[in-house]
């Protein structure tokens, strides 16, 4: 099982189990929230990549050529 652990306060801490058909990222154009699949996750890891400062544009800005290159 993989999870995400985040500590609230002192006293509550919460984790949530990770699927891999659960990974949304928001498009840094549109800020549309989509999803990412999991091929895409494990090359951002396998580069060396941070998830928390990746960005990952959604379909609609790849296809209008609004990503970034």
């Amino acid at each position: 099982m993989i999870f995400i652990k985040a500590k609230l306060n002192e006293d509550i801490e919460i984790k949530v189990d990770l699927y891999g058909d659960e990974f949304r990222s928001f498009c840094p154009k549109c800020a549309k929230e989509h999803d990412v699949d999991i091929e895409t996750v494990a090359s951002i890891i396998n580069e060396g990549g941070d998830l928390g400062s990746t960005s990952i544009y959604c379909s609609t800005c790849v296809e209008k050529g609004m990503a970034a290159p």
